[in-house]
């Protein structure tokens, strides 16, 4: 409703005529009567007069409510507190959308450690104070495994995208071990350069040492060389899981609630305080730095809570053996390769009293000093 009015309910004697004689003098609307008590509205500029003239008639007021964007607007800028502490919240949701609070490496193995010298490294926070170019060349000087880099501000994210240099160990003076990639039981042997240090026949496990990366010459001398061969085991591929006849498990569902406050200093300047309604939860806050310069040192922080459950599972081993087995099975199937032809299936169960530990195997044939 675009027109304030005010709503007033009404009893006492003749409240019919009280009110038809009041009509004539100021207009009312929207009149109801239930029982012995009459509702009806005026405009809000009159709610003084007709409260004063239903007081000259002995008519008690139940109750008076107000509607309308006069009256909103009246009621807002007379609680200067509240007001102030909107337009406080609305800069503050806005400034922060000036700045970036997450900074993401994608493609390679020490993210974390590029991540830190640029959160460590940038000047400021402030979108626009943020050169991604001079950025980008400073990560390359500093880590020498970047052969390329790309960076680019996506909403409040700084998004850097990195290629991996890939330099031969020779050119690197670098002479590694060549070493298991797997278990298993050596079948073949082709030493390319080198020194062995297997056997055919011999049992392997993930890490071993296979060939050492040096030879001795002609003269006895010790030369370091990049160890190569090709050796053949029959591989064991195994997973291993527990069921539990009865367990008590607790998971996250889908429903999270976000809570944000953004703080000036110590000094907390909007706060997106919402309550955790959920029986269970889970809660993971983070907190970051959107400014390092001390006129201005603005920081955010997010605290998420997620919704979990709890739950019983009552699952008897000996009725679901079959299934269970076969779900083990399919997940031990995604370790094979591509066309890789299976020479052995195995399936070991141990049994305790409220638990049963499988264990599902599979030989393949493959090279392990791949």
């Amino acid at each position: 409703m675009i027109r304030s009015r005010a709503s007033i309910k009404v009893k006492g004697l003749n409240q019919e005529r009280v009110i038809n004689n009041i009509s004539k003098k100021i207009t009312i609307f929207n009149l109801k009567r239930k029982d012995d008590v009459s509702e009806f509205e005026v405009e809000y500029k009159n709610r003084k007069i007709i409260k004063k003239m239903l007081s000259q008639e002995n008519l008690k007021i139940v109750s008076t409510s107000y509607s309308g964007i006069v009256y909103s607007i009246k009621k807002l800028t007379s609680s200067f507190g509240v007001l102030l502490g909107i337009i406080v919240s609305i800069l503050c949701y806005i400034t922060q959308y000036f700045f970036i609070w997450k900074v993401e490496v994608n493609g390679i193995e020490n993210s974390e450690e590029i991540t830190k010298y640029i959160e460590n490294n940038l000047k400021s926070r402030l979108k626009t104070q943020i050169n991604t170019k001079n950025m980008e060349i400073e990560v390359k000087k500093q880590f020498k495994e970047v052969s390329s880099i790309s960076s680019a501000i996506i909403g409040q994210s700084l998004i850097v995208n990195v290629n991996k240099a890939v330099l031969p160990d020779e050119m690197k003076n670098e002479f590694y071990e060549l070493k298991s990639n797997f278990d298993g039981v050596i079948t073949q042997i082709k030493l390319i350069q080198g020194t062995l240090n297997c056997h055919v026949g011999d049992i392997v496990k993930s890490g071993d040492i296979l060939v050492y990366p040096y030879v001795f010459d002609s003269q006895g001398e010790k030369r370091n060389v990049q160890p190569k061969a090709e050796i053949i085991a029959d591989v064991w591929l195994t997973t291993t899981e527990t069921h539990y006849d009865y367990l008590i498990k607790t998971e996250r569902t889908d429903k999270k609630i976000v809570s944000t406050q953004v703080y000036l200093g110590n000094i907390l300047l909007y706060d997106q305080k919402l309550n955790c309604s959920f029986s269970e939860y889970e809660s993971e806050t983070e907190e970051k730095i959107l400014t390092k310069n001390l006129i201005l040192p603005f920081k955010i922080k997010k605290t998420t809570y997620y919704e979990t459950q709890t739950f019983e599972i009552n699952e008897n081993f000996l009725d679901n053996k079959m299934q269970i087995i076969e779900d083990i099975r399919s997940k031990t199937l995604l370790f094979l390769d591509k066309n890789e032809i299976i020479k052995c299936e195995n399936c070991v169960v141990n049994d305790t009293i409220n638990s049963h530990t499988i264990n599902y195997t599979i030989t393949v044939s493959r090279n392990i000093g791949g």
